[in-house]
């Protein structure tokens, strides 16, 4: 009997069979050692506000410890925030107690993913890491709450904004008006990439920016003029933002962004607009005063692109007006109107996060429509029959209006060749397009002290006086797995190629650097599949799906080499 077929090897032939690929891939003529082919190319809206949080006691608080970025994880229970022990904690008295405890056998671990269960024989979260997805899902739930998640996305997500109001400011740790001078201070910050300057007065709204380096002084010139700072990518140059977006991206399993905006007292910055992001806005300091409007037409509801700027002339009267406080929350989905403004008497310190661009079924429509129209025109040769004769004097903008048989056979024949193209469009291929955009669009993962200390990020060779150290090697028993699960997809092209895409060599600049990849052999896929279906729990070099030892490590070791890897604990040096 033959050995049962990965998912991508069954992916893989149904493409070939719906694309009739009557080639292979080529195979160098040099002999390949099992190692990857490395590719140098880089290439009507209801508001609604909901309650108050408790104190600031009851938010874990953006502190770092060890890495971390909150003190303890919350979960939300019954409406309510109750406190559990973090990765940290329970770490530490696992090591603590480590030599007094017996040794206990470890047991297989069943998981279920889709319609399968898999077994890993050394399927183990490790007591030295974290559980990245849970932090993932703790950080969301301490932005919104005490709204659970759940609720969120049943009741607000992509349908009405959501107000939440504390009375305490749970987010004074993300960054002040003091941080945000020292950073334009330390770091050089450019005018147009990383800062705006503008202003919105009388119905106009204008641009300050000039060219070059923007000086902190500069700004606050600017800003005592009554102009707003916006600053791009923020992220660049604090951990905290980084961390916090890192785990959205994690979360939500789409890219995350951010902004800051620092608003002088009896100002405004931006005209009314829409944005094609779900946002959520969240006070950092002083107050400002929102007016959120209602969709002119079914196009502002989920649009796929932002508005231009909108004459308030041109608009009905906001649904609604609300103040936002330092700590106090707004999110609101795509294509909700809004603008906001500062009172005379204080400034606004605000950051907006985004989440969702170009993610919607539209875009998943956009890659597979174009891919079952190629496939379709293949294998249907009635997709390939030729247009009636003179079928230009029926159809276009001049005979629009015209009625003929011809004309009338033209349209019949594209309803049914357009019905019949659901049954080939490539689901899987198109989302795996939305994937590879989404590594290019990622930022790089935030990695944890545990994290960097066993992978090549912090473990491995190091450079003392001269001499290198720390040689380490890679054998049959380590446990790896995958140091994030949105770290890289796995893409077969139109060419048969198979390419991995990744996001941990990205900048923190949106595409400051060319897209990330490695051209793989088809053998490779199964075991990229493999550590994919199996995170977050490790597995065993020697459980990976190559039929000998010397290709198992050469692969781990590749990944590894890369950055894409972690083991369970450092790799102890060979030496």
């Amino acid at each position: 009997m033959s050995e049962p077929q990965s998912a991508f090897a069954v992916y893989k032939q149904q493409l070939k069979s719906q694309t009739k690929k009557k080639h292979k891939p080529k195979k160098s003529s040099q002999k390949i050692k099992n190692k990857a082919l490395i590719v140098e190319k880089r290439d009507s809206v209801t508001m609604e506000a909901d309650g108050n949080s408790g104190s600031d006691e009851d938010i874990p608080q953006l502190v770092p410890i060890e890495d971390s970025w909150i003190e303890s994880s919350f979960i939300q229970e019954n409406g309510g925030i109750q406190k559990k022990e973090n990765g940290v904690t329970s770490r530490k008295r696992s090591l603590k107690h480590k030599s007094k405890s017996k040794p206990q056998k470890k047991k297989k671990k069943t998981f279920s993913n889709g319609e399968h269960n898999y077994i890993s024989k050394s399927s183990e979260i490790s007591t030295n890491h974290t559980n990245f997805d849970e932090k993932a899902k703790t950080i969301f739930e301490w932005l919104i709450a005490p709204i659970k998640a759940s609720d969120f996305f049943e009741t607000y997500w992509e349908k009405k904004p959501l107000i939440i109001k504390r009375g305490s400011n749970i987010y004074r740790h993300i960054l002040s008006t003091e941080q945000l001078d020292l950073m334009l201070r330390e770091n050089s910050l450019f005018f147009t990439k990383n800062v705006d300057v503008v202003q919105y007065k009388d119905g106009k709204k204008e641009n300050f920016n000039t060219e070059g380096r923007a000086y902190a002084s500069n700004l606050w010139s600017f800003y005592s003029d009554g102009c707003s700072i916006r600053i791009l990518n923020p992220h660049t140059y604090n951990s905290k933002i980084h961390q916090l977006l890192a785990a959205l991206q994690e979360y939500f399993g789409t890219m995350a962004g951010a902004n800051i905006y620092l608003t002088p007292p009896g100002s405004q910055g931006f005209a009314p607009h829409y944005d094609d992001i779900e946002a959520f806005v969240i006070q950092l300091e002083g107050r400002k005063h929102w007016k959120l409007y209602g969709p002119r037409n079914s196009s502002d509801i989920l649009p796929r692109y932002s508005s231009e700027n909108f004459d308030p002339k041109d608009l009905t009267s906001p649904v609604k007006e609300i103040t936002l406080e330092a700590g106090d929350l707004l999110y609101f989905p795509r294509g909700v109107i809004h603008e906001g403004h500062t009172d005379d008497d204080s400034h606004s310190l605000h950051m907006t996060v985004s989440v969702y661009q170009r993610t919607s079924y539209a875009d998943l429509l956009e890659h597979g429509l174009k891919a079952a129209i190629k496939i379709a025109t293949e294998e249907d040769p009635e997709y390939r029959k030729g247009l009636p004769i003179n079928y230009l004097k029926h159809v276009g903008a001049v005979n629009s209006e015209s009625v003929s048989q011809i004309r009338n056979s033209i349209i019949q024949t594209i309803n049914h060749l357009t019905e019949k193209l659901v049954n080939y469009i490539p689901i899987d291929a198109a989302a795996d397009q939305l994937g590879k955009q989404f590594m290019w669009d990622a930022l790089p993962p935030v990695l944890s002290k545990q994290e960097k200390e066993c992978s090549v990020h912090g473990n491995g060779e190091q450079l003392k006086k001269g001499t290198v150290s720390n040689r380490v090697e890679i054998d049959l028993d380590v446990d790896i797995r995958l140091i994030r699960y949105y770290g890289l997809r796995l893409v077969m092209e139109e060419d048969a190629k198979i390419n991995v895409y990744y996001s941990v060599e990205n900048a923190k600049v949106y595409h400051d650097e060319e897209m990330q990849y490695l051209e793989i052999q088809e053998n490779y896929a199964p075991a990229i599949e493999h550590l994919l279906l199996n995170y977050p729990f490790f597995v065993k070099v020697s459980e990976l799906p190559f039929e000998d030892d010397t290709t198992k490590v050469e692969f781990v070791t590749i990944f590894w080499e890369r950055g894409l890897l972690v083991t369970s604990k450092p790799l102890p040096s060979v030496e």
